[in-house]
């Protein structure tokens, strides 16, 4: 799903009459190559924990079970993982995520009085 998009921004092409007949890919950032994936999965698990809808959560599980495959050791993704898991009702496996996510060193370097 977020693999499939492009990057760049659509804009008409010079040497057309009818702007919809084509388009050409460009960035305004030449040779400037950000990969905004990480930004977008964000966004979705967010997105997907707000609404509350099984079907949004069940991509947000898959997103999250993804990112703890190529990350094992990021404990935010771990700690992403916990939060989609609870809202999908099975605590014990987000149990193991918040406890995977704190031994990878979650919470570390935060001020204990916030």
């Amino acid at each position: 799903m977020l693999a499939s998009g492009l990057d760049g921004v659509y804009w008409p092409l010079e040497d057309t009459e009818n702007e919809a007949d084509e388009v050409e890919i460009s960035t305004p950032y030449e040779g400037w190559d950000a990969d905004v994936r990480p930004l977008l999965e964000h966004a979705v698990v967010y997105a997907a924990c707000k609404s509350g809808d099984e079907e949004s959560l069940a991509v947000a599980r898959a997103i999250c079970s993804e990112g703890v495959t190529l990350r094992p050791n990021s404990p935010e993704q771990w700690w992403r993982y916990s939060i989609v898991l609870g809202l999908l009702g099975d605590q014990v496996a987000s149990e193991d995520a918040l406890q995977a996510s704190i031994a990878f060193g979650g919470g570390q370097g935060v001020r204990g009085d916030m």
